[in-house]
């Protein structure tokens, strides 16, 4: 486990991503803006949390950490989570909470939670791929 949470950290370098044995890293209350891509190196990472920064994006590569189990960047200022984390099979965990301009997936979709999340990024990515998107079961009432 690696805690750098409370300091006032602007950058993670991408030397992080050669912590090969690191299980789980804590960024929470610093100054991030941005994750770099070479995070996905770290193949026995289960529990990634980086709440209250200042993070507007996450890097796609993150998508392809599918080992991943939980993800926390509530409190930031993301727009959008990639539309690729709906296949992270393993994630159970997705807090994106107090994003307040997060538009994908809309504050309707995060308040059903993770599974809700995951089902509608996956929806967004078929659609990408097939031109048919099916948001069945989510219960929407709107979308922004």
């Amino acid at each position: 486990e690696l805690n750098l949470s409370d300091n006032r950290l602007l950058v993670m370098p991408p030397v992080i991503g050669e912590v090969y044995n690191l299980v789980e890293l804590n960024l929470n209350h610093n100054k991030i803006r941005e994750l770099p891509p070479e995070m996905r190196r770290l193949t026995n990472l289960t529990k990634l949390s980086a709440v209250d920064n200042l993070l507007e994006t996450l890097p796609d590569a993150i998508g392809d950490m599918h080992w991943l189990q939980e993800l926390s960047v509530v409190g930031n200022q993301l727009k959008e989570v990639p539309l690729r984390f709906g296949l992270m099979e393993n994630l159970v965990k997705l807090e994106v909470e107090d994003n307040h301009e997060l538009s994908i997936p809309p504050p309707p979709v995060v308040l059903k939670g993770t599974d809700a999340m995951k089902a509608f990024l996956r929806g967004i990515l078929e659609a990408h791929n097939s031109g048919f998107l099916d948001l069945t079961g989510l219960s929407l009432t709107y979308l922004v």
